[in-house]
């Protein structure tokens, strides 16, 4: 039976962005395969504790994941939470070898989501739906944005162009929300 491997932080009923409503459409559109497994790896965020929750329903396999409390709230001041999402998913891969192992495909429905992913021998689609931290320039002094908390968004972008490098460099295919992102990483990644 194929099986494919959907990396989404945002997964039904938690959606709040276009990577929440792309994840619904998909379940949608897999559950109606019937010879496709499915296993989806998502941020939980309705845990409180730091354990792997596992939901299965027909042909899918829920992993809901989350970090140690105490470290997402030492974090918390610093980072939103559920950007450390990337990392959680890394953690996952290396105690989960024979998920990744059995898997077809791995399709990540954010970039930055499978930076920290152990690396697969299998092929990696990643949609593209943003490229903020390639459009601030190196030179914090020439960051465009005046506004409280400057140098910490400036952080955030940097942060985000070093994920977004590392996992497009990764990826077998990329999915491309709009044609200017498009155009921007063919220019970039030539």
């Amino acid at each position: 039976m194929p099986t494919l491997t959907l990396i989404s932080k945002e997964y039904p009923p938690n959606e709040y962005s276009g990577i929440g409503n792309t994840a619904r459409i998909l379940e949608k559109f897999y559950s109606k395969i019937p010879d496709l497994k499915v296993n989806v790896i998502t941020y939980n965020y309705d845990s409180r504790g730091n354990k792997v929750e596992i939901e299965k329903k027909n042909n899918f396999t829920v992993y809901k994941i989350k970090g140690p409390s105490l470290f997402e709230k030492f974090v918390g001041f610093l980072y939103k939470p559920y950007l450390l999402f990337p990392i959680y998913v890394g953690i996952f891969s290396l105690f989960n070898k024979k998920l990744f192992r059995e898997t077809d495909l791995i399709h990540s429905l954010h970039v930055r989501d499978v930076t920290f992913l152990k690396r697969q021998k299998k092929p990696l689609i990643l949609n593209l739906s943003d490229n903020y931290g390639f459009l601030v320039p190196f030179n914090f002094f020439k960051y465009p944005f005046e506004e409280k908390g400057k140098f910490r968004k400036y952080l955030n972008h940097m942060w985000f162009r070093l994920l977004d490098t590392i996992s497009i460099n990764r990826a077998t295919s990329l999915l491309c929300s709009c044609n200017y992102s498009k155009n921007f990483i063919e220019n970039k990644f030539r």
